[in-house]
């Protein structure tokens, strides 16, 4: 490809182009602007998130039948992440800890679209 005299491009290059694979360049930067580190979630998160998604996917909507009956019941206070009894079996008493300890909030749609609002306003303060 060459539209001006300048650079071609080899099928090769254009392949690259359009299908980049991840490439380290060791040694290119200084220590520390080249270094690559990968945090993963931890275990705690990795909890939480396997215990939200093993009560609330399609086959298992735990959590959305409470907060349907929470709604109907008039109640839009939070609600906590209450695991089953062979959960509570299997996880140590800080893994309960850590699940007793968020919340699920139900809240319509203009009222997440009014905090989103609130907050970029508020961000443009700063």
């Amino acid at each position: 490809m060459d539209y001006t005299g300048g650079q071609t491009l080899t099928k090769y290059q254009w392949d690259q182009i359009h299908q980049p694979r991840l490439v380290l360049f060791p040694g290119l930067q200084g220590e520390d602007e080249g270094a690559y580190t990968l945090t993963p979630v931890d275990k705690q998160h990795t909890l939480l998130f396997n215990h939200v998604y093993d009560n609330n996917h399609i086959g298992s909507l735990n959590f959305l039948k409470a907060i349907e009956n929470a709604t109907a019941k008039g109640n839009t206070d939070t609600l906590g992440l209450a695991y089953t009894k062979e959960e509570a079996e299997r996880w140590t008493k800080e893994q309960k800890q850590w699940i007793d300890q968020w919340k699920i909030r139900s809240a319509n749609s203009d009222e997440v679209f009014n905090d989103i609002i609130k907050s970029i306003k508020e961000a443009g303060k700063e």
